[in-house]
């Protein structure tokens, strides 16, 4: 068995120097900020507050945070995703995709994983 193959057969390579373990935390980090996390949270407790408060029972006050929570997420990573290329020309600095901190196959698989869930919770 050659370096390459024992290298391939322990998955990716990290060519940054850094503990695995960092980079994975850093992607995740990037992955976080690219969900636009201000307003998927905002508009998440708003939600499960006025489900909360509607009079319904935990289990479906629980269901709506998860629904809204899943609906947000994928809006969140489909906009960055869509926009990659616009906010890479304006240099945005802000934007995990455009600065190549997380990849954009990555973001649009996790967007469709998330809008997919969300309509199950949604109807439940």
């Amino acid at each position: 068995m050659t370096d390459n193959d024992s290298r391939a057969s322990r998955g990716p390579v990290n060519t940054s120097g850094e503990p695995r373990i960092l980079t994975v935390v850093y992607r995740a980090v990037a992955l976080f900020r690219a969900a636009h996390v201000a307003p998927t949270l905002a508009v998440t407790a708003l939600a499960t507050a006025i489900a909360a408060t509607s009079g319904r029972d935990l289990r479906a006050t629980i269901l709506v945070a998860a629904a809204v929570l899943t609906g947000q997420l994928s809006i969140g990573w489909c906009n960055d995703f869509v926009d990659r290329d616009r906010d890479r020309i304006a240099r945005r600095a802000d934007k995990p995709v455009a600065t190549g901190s997380v990849s954009p196959g990555l973001v649009a698989g996790v967007s469709a994983c998330a809008a997919s869930a969300c309509v199950p919770l949604s109807l439940a």
